[in-house]
């Protein structure tokens, strides 16, 4: 029977908001709510914490609770992506090839145990053998409303939609980053986001992804994550 593996990242690196990860929100460093979801659930089979930061390595010292993965200096790097991390817990026999892999992202702190309820229920029928991720609807942001800058002009990247009132627009969506789902094979052929998925569409007070000051305040104005309700 295929293990559900909840791997979460958290390296040190960050440039958007210095040390993200271990910023304190509501009393908790940033990457705890993602453990902390993943133990509560009681749906994972195995919880691996991926970091290279000695802080968090330390406050993890002895807990049985997760595997702790010291990641290597060249996997913590800018360039270094999650498909590499995956494949290196591959390679030293921490995962296993059928097994189903969940990303639980530090930045994005408020999933629901519901969400992964209905991920359960998407996947089943097929045996957990495409991938998914959670994505949210766009609609300020729609592509239709993007410019490019060309000799101090705006030009339209969607001249033929661009002054459509938003109800006529089709509908698109953005990854939040809340889950990505696949199966190990999947991830190590294609990484997390292969060119078509099946999508978890969550609200967008549940979509935040803290990358920047402005998104941290904005966690903190919309509160303590709460994994319940």
């Amino acid at each position: 029977m295929s293990r559900k593996v909840a791997i979460i990242p958290a390296r040190s690196g960050s440039k958007g908001l210095k040390n993200k990860n271990i910023l304190e929100l509501h009393g908790l460093p940033l990457y705890r709510y993602s453990i902390d979801f993943a133990i509560q659930s009681s749906f994972f089979d195995m919880i691996i914490l991926t970091t290279d930061n000695e802080q968090i390595l330390k406050w993890h010292e002895g807990d049985a609770s997760l595997m702790v993965d010291k990641r290597l200096p060249k996997l913590a790097t800018d360039n270094a992506t999650i498909k590499d991390v995956v494949t290196n817990l591959y390679l030293n026999g921490a995962l296993f090839k059928d097994d189903i892999v969940f990303l639980l992202q530090p930045t994005s702190p408020y999933r629901k145990f519901a969400d992964l309820h209905i991920i359960h229920g998407l996947c089943e029928t097929s045996n957990y053998a495409f991938s998914l991720c959670s994505v949210v609807k766009v609609d300020d942001h729609h592509p239709s409303r993007m410019y490019e800058i060309h000799d101090n002009v705006c030009h339209s990247i969607d001249a033929q939609n661009s002054s459509k009132i938003r109800q006529e627009l089709r509908p698109l969506y953005l990854r939040n980053g809340c889950f990505y789902v696949s199966r190990l094979t999947s991830i190590i052929a294609l990484g997390f986001t292969p060119p078509s998925f099946t999508p978890l569409v969550m609200p967008d007070e549940r979509s935040i992804n803290i990358d920047n000051v402005l998104d941290f305040k904005m966690a903190e104005i919309i509160g303590v994550p709460n994994f319940r309700t």
